[in-house]
């Protein structure tokens, strides 16, 4: 019984991978080549949806594209699809899922997995963070960053994550008297980080 359900959901999600414009034949080709006897709970709707999505869209071949990189990405992207419960999250991977289909990794894959890596970790705040940020013409102070939902410490530890990861630059700005003297932070949106938001998160295929 259960390797008929094993069975019937790769059928689906076959099916749904040959849907997707120009590539969905090759890609299911190569990507089951690949991976075998895996459950996929949250990949027919994800992969359907982007399918639809693209249904207008002009895709590369498969041969414009380095198939072994691409086979990888999507190996860890649909590991990542299958056990991410939040629907903002996966929103975000349909994102990048889309992004690497109609954009060649040309000499881009270390920064493409990097930013999967880096997705994979982030949880809603940090997305609403890095929202907000990237919109500031000019850094802004972090502890003036206010969301009723969460505590200032979970928002700046928030803050912290982001600039570890490299996605947001800092520059000192004051030590604050009291307390723990701790040091305000101007904050704004890297390089990396606008590259990041713009492959990851914004829902459109520049």
């Amino acid at each position: 019984m259960k390797e008929n359900m094993k069975d019937n959901i790769e059928l689906g999600i076959d099916a749904a991978m040959q849907l997707i414009p120009v590539v969905g034949g090759s890609l299911s080709t190569l990507y089951f080549g690949y991976k075998q006897n895996k459950e996929f709970r949250r990949l027919k709707k994800t992969i359907e949806e982007i399918a639809e999505e693209l249904k207008d869209t002009k895709i590369p071949n498969i041969q414009e594209h380095n198939e072994d990189e691409l086979i990888s990405l999507i190996e860890e992207l649909n590991d990542k699809i299958e056990k991410e419960h939040i629907e903002e999250k996966r929103k975000c991977y349909k994102n990048f899922y889309k992004k690497i289909l109609v954009i060649p990794n040309k000499n881009t894959y270390n920064e493409r997995k990097m930013f999967l890596e880096i997705l994979s970790t982030m949880t809603p705040l940090q997305i609403e963070l890095l929202n907000f940020l990237v919109i500031q013409p000019i850094p802004v102070l972090d502890n003036e960053i206010i969301n009723p939902a969460y505590s200032k410490a979970v928002i700046l530890g928030s803050i912290a994550q982001l600039k570890n990861q490299g996605l947001i630059d800092s520059f000192t700005n004051s030590i604050t008297i009291g307390g723990n003297g701790r040091i305000s932070e101007k904050i704004i949106v890297s390089d990396f980080g606008k590259r990041f938001h713009q492959f990851c998160i914004l829902d459109n295929l520049k």
